[in-house]
């Protein structure tokens, strides 16, 4: 028997071959996310630092399961750029720069920039993708005392972000030659908030035999407040509670089981200090101790009180 076949239907059959079993092929490639550094409220008047964390995702698709890809991410200065070997954030509006760093261990000694890169492996799984996630260690340091009050940012983009990424077959480290190149962007923030510290140190009349003449002694109040920030320092009345800050009490509040004094902002007694309109101190933050003397004096007095040791506790307050 002889059999012919039509052209036609050959090739019609053909065609619903290639319909029926279609190939495609995924591309290789990762991509990259960080989120924000944000160190919110920062006390650069603290010596100590304040840290936070951010997180490094990197994402990968297209490769075959079980493969390894590794990954090298670099970051580089940031819109702020470096000063004195350190990254900086600078303000929004006004002078001024905020120190910060970034690092990839949590001791925060090795600093992450483009020379020194952790290395990351992805490891894939069934479906051909895979992702792991590095932790960004941040530092705003302390003893910056001197920086202004205002908002602060430093934005890593382009290339302040790249992670070089390659298919792990040996040896590979991240000084080998990996062709893929992943990109993102994130920003650091911080606030400086108006911030005061305050010491003092005592006042001390000594050994006396006599109440009929004034005897003085000194003190002093040490503020350090944020720079440009205004303040204003006080005190109470002390034990006694009195409204008067020439006559605060040592003991007791009469001449027989007390002995009155007064505390002053100068060393000629005519200007008072205390919690009232106009007895206070008044003045600016530099970002520096400011140290203020404290002026005692005794009140006369022909009535000496019994024998012994005589002392009041006066509240220092600095308001900002």
């Amino acid at each position: 028997m002889i059999c012919n076949f039509s052209p036609v239907l050959m090739s019609l059959a053909c065609l619903a071959a290639l319909v029926a079993f279609p190939q495609t092929v995924s591309a290789q490639s990762c991509a990259t996310t960080v989120t924000a550094v944000s160190f919110g409220n920062a006390d650069v008047t603290a010596s100590t630092p304040m840290d936070t964390t951010a997180d490094l995702k990197v994402s990968c698709s297209g490769y075959s399961p079980g493969a390894k890809v590794l990954a090298c991410a670099a970051l580089g200065a940031g819109s702020g750029g470096v000063s004195t070997a350190r990254r900086v954030m600078l303000p929004l509006s006004g002078n001024g720069a905020l120190a910060f760093e970034l690092y990839s261990d949590g001791g925060r000694g090795q600093v992450w920039g483009s020379a020194e890169v952790p290395p990351l492996t992805i490891e894939i799984n069934p479906s051909g993708s895979g992702e792991t996630t590095a932790s960004i260690f941040a530092r705003v340091f302390g003893g910056q005392s001197t920086v202004p009050v205002g908002s602060y940012s430093s934005t890593f983009s382009g290339s302040d972000v790249s992670v070089r990424y390659g298919l792990q077959t040996g040896s590979e480290t991240c000084s080998s030659t990996l062709f893929g190149t992943a990109t993102t962007s994130f920003i650091v923030t911080a606030s400086v908030t108006p911030q005061c510290t305050l010491t003092t140190s005592n006042i001390d009349f000594g050994t006396v035999g006599a109440l009929s003449d004034p005897v003085t002694a000194s003190g002093s109040v040490t503020v350090r407040c944020t720079s440009n920030v205004g303040y204003s320092i006080s005190m109470d009345g002390g034990n006694s509670k009195s409204t008067d800050p020439t006559r605060r009490w040592m003991g007791g509040t009469t001449p027989q089981t007390g002995i009155s004094y007064g505390l002053y902002l100068n060393s000629q007694y005519s200007l008072p200090w205390g919690n009232a309109p106009g007895f206070t101190k008044a003045d600016i933050g530099s970002g520096s101790d400011q140290t203020f003397t404290v002026f005692g004096r005794t009140n006369s007095s022909t009535i000496a009180p019994p024998a012994g040791s005589y002392s009041d506790s006066v509240v220092v307050t600095v308001a900002y």
